[in-house]
């Protein structure tokens, strides 16, 4: 799942980089997914951008 996150990241990375800010909403319901996000994302995007708070 974590690959498949990352490549599709990848393949359109310049849409990512074209906002201000990118959001990862999921709200923890199950630990493998938000633990793949979590990856997928950092690997992705430059890790000093990535802020991550828990949801309200």
């Amino acid at each position: 799942m974590g690959r498949n996150i990352s490549s599709a990241m990848v393949e359109h990375l310049d849409f990512f980089q074209s906002f201000d800010d990118v959001k990862v909403y999921y709200d923890n319901g199950q630990d493998i997914v938000k633990q793949a996000l979590d990856r997928s994302v950092g690997k992705a995007l430059s890790k000093g951008v990535v802020r991550r708070r828990k949801p309200r």
